[in-house]
């Protein structure tokens, strides 16, 4: 997903991964392994499985690592966990 050919037409790669699950574990282009959603129903229901995290600072919290983003980027709703992104919450 990190090579100018995905960059300039994704549809194929795209394709491929939805035929061989909605859900799937994929390399990424840094050696690591990442999850990959395809399936619409998956997709609307992950964002609240409280086993997943997009919080980035407790993901890195206990490791060396040179990411740091930025407190703005880091505490909004896409990368913070419930209660903190709930609707009507009073932050």
């Amino acid at each position: 997903m990190d090579s100018a050919e995905f960059s300039r037409d994704p549809c194929p790669l795209l394709a491929a991964l939805r035929a061989r699950g909605s859900v799937q574990r994929i390399g990424t282009g840094n050696g690591r392994r990442t999850w990959a959603v395809t399936g619409w129903a998956e997709a609307r229901t992950a964002p609240a499985d409280a086993r997943l995290s997009k919080d980035t600072a407790r993901r890195f919290a206990d490791r060396p690592s040179g990411r740091n983003p930025a407190p703005v980027v880091g505490r909004t709703m896409l990368a913070t966990d419930p209660p903190e992104h709930g609707r009507g919450s009073s932050r």
